[in-house]
């Protein structure tokens, strides 16, 4: 049981206690905290998720005459004759505004945690929701095609990357017996804002027209602003502001380079990045699919997306309560369960060629999206408690490969004129995720043999597995990637 307790003696280093929470596991207010850290989901799930309802309105837009008033150019009518024919390499174009900003969510994802550490969680929250109500803003002006990469993509795309970094990173110090949950509930927040903003969102457009729109969705700033005030933070004593400000951003940042000295981590990173390269083809190009095959408007379309949003709100939760009670081994299969769900259905897209079928893959890949649940709580069982902030911002990092999918869907579109083949490919990466999966233990297994205390360590961690011991793997992590 020493080697249990070696990473998180109470002589740990100034950095380790900037990242202590004052308050104790499970306790209210960490169900507060959690809460607020729905609430910022709701807002940036809402704005990042609900993109493929932005995207068909730009690809009209643009397939238009870009000089007449572009609420009348973006035509929501059922009647898909009346539209003006989308150019061949315009999808893919403009499959990257929201493939980029997630790109620059996962980029800006570690220097957001370390700016975190250094200035504090609240100020955090207050300049996203800043940037994001400035980015949702500045779209509603867009003339030319390029304006949104540096509205939308940019803006939008840091305030995302900064919510990522507080629920994720700071989130789990608050919990141990209920993380799972805590976490479920937390990425619940991101799939109801998809599930409210969505249709509200497409009403809108229909309406007042996506111009309007925008502004009127600007108002989610301010709900940010409200859950950063609720949100308190974990650093808070005069000795840790005095703490802070001996931290340099360099310092920091190498810090959160030195976790790939943990190879079960750098495995971890891996897997992240063929997971998310494919994660989000379905849920940006469903719309346009279901448009074009199933001969749908957009509005009936777009209700894929509220199916979607619904199964994997309760997913999140439901994959929470049940990863509470599981060891990280079998957290590991859940996650390749959930994986194999939503790559397997994915292949089978295709194939199906009703509306009814399509809506009961969008529940199922749903499901799948409980795997969101896992991420955190997986990466904190890798690195422990100690190094989960600068952790979550190098997985969030790594979650920018979701630049990939989408725009080679939005090719593969251009050039056989279907989404077919781009849903087979990505169906296929998550189902290699799942199965690549399978050498976890492997390479812990080796992570904890390379250490000094080597196999004694290894035996240690098995007996406390067998005891239900749920974070055992971050033993291993003390001594090898201390910060």
């Amino acid at each position: 049981m020493v080697i249990v307790m070696s990473g998180r003696e109470n002589n740990c280093s100034a950095f380790r206690q900037l990242l202590q929470p004052v308050e104790k596991h499970d306790g209210v207010w960490a169900w507060i905290v959690c809460f607020a850290s729905f609430g910022l989901f709701f807002c940036g799930g809402g704005v990042m998720f609900t993109f493929g309802v932005l995207y068909v309105g730009l690809l009209n837009y643009f397939a238009n005459d870009s000089n007449a008033d572009l609420d009348v150019a973006l035509n929501f009518s059922n009647n898909l004759s009346t539209r003006a024919p989308v150019p061949s390499a315009l999808s893919g174009e403009l499959a990257w505004v929201g493939s980029v900003s997630l790109m620059v969510s996962g980029v800006f994802a570690p220097l957001a945690s370390t700016l975190m550490v250094k200035i504090g969680v609240r100020p955090m929250i207050f300049i996203s929701a800043i940037l994001l109500t400035a980015g949702q803003l500045l779209t509603s002006t867009t003339t030319k095609i390029w304006h949104p990469f540096l509205t939308y993509t940019i803006l939008s795309g840091t305030s995302i990357a900064i919510v990522y970094a507080v629920c994720w990173g700071v989130l789990p110090l608050y919990f141990q017996k209920k993380r799972s949950l805590a976490c479920g509930v937390t990425n619940c927040g991101k799939y109801l804002g998809m599930a409210v903003v969505g249709p509200m969102s497409r009403m809108a457009m229909k309406d007042y027209g996506w111009r309007t729109s925008l502004q009127l969705f600007s108002i989610l700033g301010l709900v940010m602003i409200i859950c950063g005030v609720i949100y308190r933070p974990p650093m808070v004593t005069s000795k840790t502001n005095n703490q802070r400000e001996k931290l340099r951003i360099a310092e920091i940042l190498l810090k959160s380079l030195k976790l790939h000295r943990n190879l079960l981590f750098t495995f971890w990173a891996i897997v992240i990045v063929l997971i998310y390269s494919a994660f989000f083809v379905p849920t940006y190009h469903i719309v346009r699919h279901t448009e074009k095959n199933l001969k749908h408007g957009p509005e009936k379309s777009g209700t894929l997306l509220t199916v979607l949003a619904v199964s994997a709100a309760g997913s999140t939760v439901t994959v929470g309560l049940i990863a509470d009670h599981l060891t990280i081994q079998y957290k590991v299969l859940l996650l390749q369960l959930l994986l194999l769900l939503g790559g397997i259905s994915t292949m089978l897209l295709p194939f199906y060629h009703t509306f009814a079928l399509a809506a009961v893959y969008m529940a199922a890949y749903g499901v799948a999206m409980g795997f969101t649940t896992l991420i955190s709580v997986i990466t904190v069982a890798i690195v422990g408690e100690e190094q989960s902030m600068l952790a979550i911002g190098m997985i969030t990092l790594y979650t920018s490969s979701s630049i990939i999918g989408p725009p080679i869907a939005g090719w593969m579109y251009d050039s056989s004129g279907n989404y077919n083949d781009g849903f087979l490919v990505f169906g296929l990466v998550l189902v290699i995720a799942a199965l690549l999966l399978s050498l976890y233990k492997v390479v812990r297994r080796m992570q904890v043999i390379s250490t000094k205390q080597g196999k004694s360590t290894l035996s240690v961690i098995q007996r406390l597995e067998k005891h239900n011991y749920l974070d055992a793997t971050t033993i291993v992590i003390s001594k090898e990637t201390s910060v």
